[in-house]
């Protein structure tokens, strides 16, 4: 390939970055928005008609009041990645979710920080002319989230909860176009770890014949983006040329609402529940319905309580271009189908609790602790 039609080639996928920076650089970033804690994810999701544990705080607040002495929870979350022929996520690991609840008669109070979202990927774009010639996309995200939460019971059988949670966010990614030599980057994305406070609400309803209804709502933060479409080598070397800088590139996480409904049996050895969550535009991504379906068995019913747990849940592309050929840090569009399974040990004061989430593109380990006092 001669120097001028590689220098051609060069211009022209800079003009299409040009456009796609003009569009929305913040549809380089989707988000995977399941909820907290170790017995959430063995039922698939489907909590927000149970919200028995600390995680209501974030899940269903309304849950809160049923719990009965103060408690700390901590959960332990990892992350794993399957290889994609497009895209190679990296994997993830840390404290995923860490609480104190005080109920006190009709109320119950908690706070909690949780790791919302982290994560980082390398995309390869389908745009590859050979070894002399072709595109890649890094990037990394971390969003962590601070709150408050409480609880009331307004009747026996009824009780609402509100929350306020402070979101930080830290966004990057850098689109290169490789030569050789050398390569060049074409397209900056930053932030400087943006703050934002939004709040979310829940009620919880026992009905008759050990049937429970729960709903709930969750305002998504937003954050500013930066951007630079660059010309110019990589590594620590400055860019030679900016053509376009941009500023106040706003990031909407999705507002989520959604619906559960639970049934327990008369003995109490079995819990069903589902959830239906609707997930709000943003940034660039489509609305989408997620179905969530869950299962507790208890194999024991004496100390200590031993239960089975089986979930299965649709986590919906979002994406409205689902082509290879748009950069972006998550694979080629397509529904991905989870199942999960659980376990749960449930001594006087202390629980444990196991679960693991399995799909096509991620594989999910859940390790929760809860301390009663």
């Amino acid at each position: 390939m001669s120097q001028r039609v590689r220098s051609l080639l060069v211009l022209g996928l800079l003009v299409l970055a040009s456009g796609a920076v003009a569009q929305d650089p913040a549809s380089l970033f989707q988000f995977r928005l399941s909820n907290p804690g170790a017995r959430s994810l063995g039922f698939g999701g489907a909590f927000a008609a149970l919200a028995d544990d600390a995680t209501a705080a974030y899940a269903n607040p309304a849950g809160l009041v049923q719990l009965v002495d103060p408690e700390i929870s901590a959960e332990l979350r990892i992350t794993v990645f399957s290889a994609d022929e497009t895209v190679n996520d990296r994997d993830a690991s840390g404290l995923g979710f860490a609480a104190f609840v005080l109920p006190r008669k009709k109320w119950a109070f908690a706070v909690y920080e949780s790791q919302f979202y982290q994560g980082s990927s390398i995309f390869l774009a389908g745009i590859n002319l050979g070894p002399f010639l072709g595109s890649g996309t890094t990037g990394s995200v971390q969003v962590k989230n601070q709150g408050l939460a409480s609880a009331y019971q307004w009747t026996e059988n009824f009780s609402i909860g509100l929350g306020l949670s402070r979101f930080e966010g830290d966004f990057s990614a850098t689109s290169e176009l490789a030569t050789d030599p050398p390569r060049s980057r074409f397209l900056q994305i930053r932030t400087s770890g943006g703050t934002e406070v939004s709040f979310n609400a829940g009620f919880l309803w026992h009905l008759p014949r050990r049937w429970d209804l729960g709903g709930f709502f969750r305002q998504g933060p937003s954050f500013g983006l930066s951007s630079d479409l660059v010309a110019g080598p990589t590594a620590e070397l400055p860019p030679l040329t900016i053509l376009e800088s941009r500023t106040g590139i706003p990031l909407d996480l999705p507002n989520v609402y959604g619906l559960g409904i639970a049934y327990e049996s008369t003995n109490g050895a079995m819990t069903a529940s589902f959830e239906w969550d609707h997930i709000g535009p943003s940034a660039g991504f489509d609305a989408a319905e997620e179905f969530h379906l869950g299962l507790e068995l208890l194999v024991l019913r004496t100390s200590p309580v031993l239960a089975l747990r089986l979930g299965l849940w649709q986590d919906p592309d979002r994406r409205p271009d689902k082509s290879v050929f748009t950069p972006s840090l998550v694979a080629r569009g397509f529904d991905d189908i989870h199942t999960s399974i659980g376990i749960g040990f449930a001594f006087k004061s202390l629980k444990l609790d196991v679960a693991v989430d399995q799909s096509d593109r991620v594989d999910t380990f859940s390790f929760s602790m809860v301390y009663a006092f």
